[in-house]
């Protein structure tokens, strides 16, 4: 119902009119800041996003790829595991300088050892939390592990749009 002309006057002109009108005023300041927020944040947000995506699709190819590798061709499972984390490393490179930060012009290889020196660190990082939950909260190993995941991704995106693909 939409309030008559004349009780609105009224409202204005009385102490709780100014507060309302006050409060009112208020509102729409953080609606106008989350909209500005919202337009700022969101290519930085898609940009995360795809980050995930490839991250995740990342995470199948190296369980996939250490899977076959260990149990088909019967190599050592840390073999198997390296062999795997960098055949990865060039896809999950190779997918995020052509999708998520588009970054074509730069030195190749410049941006290929910048992005296995943030991913060895990413993989340090997720190595000394998943231990920490594991052996000082003895958390469970694979809860331990998810953490781990979850708080690295931030370093990982954060250093990759900031030093390996810097424009």
């Amino acid at each position: 119902m939409a309030m008559p002309v004349a009780a609105f006057v009224a409202l204005a002109q009385n102490k709780n009119g100014l507060i309302f009108f006050q409060q009112l005023n208020f509102i729409f300041a953080v609606l106008y800041f989350l909209e500005t927020m919202i337009h700022r944040f969101l290519p930085l947000f898609k940009k995360f996003m795809l980050f995930g995506i490839i991250g995740f699709i990342s995470m199948i190819l190296d369980f996939g790829i250490t899977y076959l590798l260990k149990e088909k061709l019967k190599l050592n499972k840390y073999v198997a595991n390296s062999l795997s984390f960098l055949a990865v490393g060039f896809i999950n490179f190779s997918l995020n300088r052509t999708f998520t930060f588009t970054d074509h012009n730069a030195d190749y290889n410049m941006q290929l050892i910048r992005f296995f020196a943030v991913s060895s660190t990413g993989l340090a990082l997720n190595n000394l939390i998943t231990y920490f939950f594991t052996e000082k909260r003895k958390y469970n190993f694979y809860f331990s592990k998810l953490l781990a995941t979850f708080i690295v991704i931030f370093w990982n995106f954060t250093m990759n749009k900031m030093f390996t693909f810097k424009k």
